[in-house]
């Protein structure tokens, strides 16, 4: 069986949906971001217009799906003599913003959901849910919306509407063994030799071609894991000894100036400013 980096990863940066809403949108929805939340918005039927701050409107007029990773400010604006049959959904990813799935995706993903053949009893069954709620119905709900952002990103990718990022690279064969090997061993002492040799790529073709996928060098990239990793065990505890290890630091002092240049506090000051 073939790598599933896509779920490897998602699995690390904890997918959560909480669908808010499903039925007939009587009226103009609006969405100002204050929640630190993403948006899922499936178009079961009718039409709907998308109104995004700073960009053009986007006309729907068949199903459809949209995704805003990151809050984002939108409207969704009705014909009130047709009111369009809709289900939303707030998306978090630990780590917020901060994360290496949100962080490099469009301000919004936008899907015909003809494009999601292969899903059609699941959708079926999430407007069966949506429309006609019975017990558990929110669990079912959450858990299907979960499922059908996984599915967005995965088509995003095929379509070239995610052209960049982590996911990018994830899905390119050339880079996938190196990008994997960062995020399940970031205690090793990977260099561009033994990165660029687990693809094949000699150090300046390995190098060039993880920036122009990812955007920013494997060095970067790789710095940026290893914090995003550690913040992710501060939050449930684990010494700051402990972790510095874990993430590839030689010593405690070693991932403190680290953490403190990337986040411009420490270790246990980030954990005291969360706690609030």
């Amino acid at each position: 069986m073939a790598p599933d980096y896509l779920s490897d990863l998602l699995a690390n940066v904890n997918l959560k949906a909480r669908v808010f809403r499903s039925g007939d949108l009587c009226r103009n929805a609006n969405f100002d971001g204050a929640d630190g939340c993403g948006h899922l918005h499936v178009l079961r039927r009718g039409t709907l217009s998308v109104v995004n701050r700073g960009a053009a409107t986007l006309e729907l007029r068949e199903p459809y799906l949209i995704f805003y990773a990151n809050p984002v400010k939108h409207s969704l604006i009705i014909d009130k003599r047709a009111p369009p049959d809709v289900v939303c959904a707030s998306v978090q990813f630990s780590g917020g913003r901060a994360n290496f799935v949100t962080a490099t995706l469009p301000p919004m993903v936008a899907v015909p959901l003809r494009r999601f053949s292969g899903l059609s009893s699941t959708l079926e069954y999430f407007f069966e849910e949506g429309f006609h709620p019975g017990g558990g119905t929110k669990l079912i709900l959450n858990r299907l919306a979960e499922i059908l952002v996984i599915q967005l990103l995965r088509v995003g990718i095929e379509d070239g509407n995610i052209k960049g990022g982590v996911l990018a690279g994830l899905m390119d064969p050339k880079l996938s063994r190196a990008m994997a090997a960062i995020h399940d061993s970031p205690e090793r002492p990977w260099d561009l030799s033994n990165l660029a040799a687990l693809c094949n790529l000699s150090r300046s073709r390995f190098a060039a071609l993880f920036r122009q996928r990812v955007g920013v060098t494997a060095g970067v990239y790789m710095t940026g894991w290893r914090m995003y990793a550690a913040q992710e065990k501060l939050r449930v505890g684990k010494p700051v000894k402990l972790i510095a290890q874990e993430v590839g630091y030689g010593s405690q002092p070693a991932f403190t100036r680290a953490f403190v240049s990337k986040f411009g506090m420490s270790p246990r000051e980030w954990v005291r400013h969360h706690d609030q």
